[in-house]
């Protein structure tokens, strides 16, 4: 009955006042079916531009999954005032990703995408990734402590190859190892679009380290980098203090070191890796 109360007191309001930006459903118990109504709701409003459905409660959180996820992301492909959409905490899974990455691809207007804690595996991962290849309005992705493995990481570092438009991404609490180490390292080097990355707790690596402060070498756009809670060893160099130094330095001038800027970016990632 509460959920009831929540549809129509929106559907109510949409209906006598032209200006609703807010919409705030945290924690409403919403499943599937509620879902479908928001969505019903959204394809016919022009006013709401951010849209909260997260879950933080384990008791009265929102239980969406896959089918919901989908029903949403249908709702937002021809969508045009939506900038911010914080699902996290729900159970999209990789079904729900791949409704997502429909979406992303002629949504225009979302800046803001949250969906950290979904269950999202590679499969899922690399659906976004490849979505974001040709989406030019996303800014900030949160896919923090999802089933994000090496090659997630990689299509995520492939897509970055090619998109400058993403300025956030936080991949907390996903294990990428020691192959998605090296690939989102080396991506750097090339992106210009980026100017944070949240690393922490991934399974980052000293090899990708060692990649990753060349890269750095390259990049001058990354101004937050958190490699923090990662199996680096402080001997015989301490990365993750140097990386840590540079973005402070960045942070506070953002500018490079003179040195750094006499480095091709044409280097090759054999030549990368031999100067490790």
């Amino acid at each position: 009955f509460f959920f009831d109360f929540v549809i129509m007191a929106w559907q109510d309001i949409l209906e006598r006042c032209d200006v609703w930006q807010k919409l705030d459903l945290s924690e409403k118990n919403l499943d599937d079916d509620d879902a479908r109504h928001i969505a019903v709701r959204l394809a016919q409003n022009s006013t709401v531009t951010h849209l909260k459905i997260d879950d933080s409660n384990e008791d009265k959180g929102n239980k969406i999954q896959g089918p919901g996820f989908r029903a949403l992301a249908d709702a937002l492909k021809a969508n045009s005032t939506i900038k911010t959409l914080d699902a996290r905490g729900n159970r999209a899974s990789d079904e729900g990703a791949k409704g997502i990455a429909q979406m992303l691809r002629s949504n225009s207007s979302l800046t803001h995408l949250d969906i950290s804690y979904n269950d999202i595996s590679d499969e899922g991962c690399i659906e976004i990734a490849e979505a974001l290849k040709v989406n030019t309005t996303l800014t900030n992705l949160r896919l923090e402590q999802n089933i994000i493995h090496a090659e997630g990481a990689t299509a995520l570092a492939q897509m970055l190859d090619e998109n400058d438009t993403l300025k956030s991404l936080h991949l907390y609490g996903n294990k990428i190892s020691e192959g998605g180490s090296q690939e989102l390292a080396f991506c750097l080097r090339n992106n210009t679009g980026l100017t944070s990355l949240n690393l922490n707790s991934t399974g980052f690596t000293e090899g990708g380290a060692q990649t990753l402060m060349f890269s750095l070498t390259l990049n001058e756009t990354l101004k937050a980098l958190d490699i923090g809670d990662n199996p680096i060893p402080k001997q015989p160099t301490d990365y993750k203090a140097q990386v840590d130094a540079m973005m402070v330095k960045r942070s506070g001038d953002g500018r490079m070191v003179e040195e750094h800027r006499t480095l091709r970016r044409t280097t090759s990632r054999k030549q990368c890796l031999a100067l490790r």
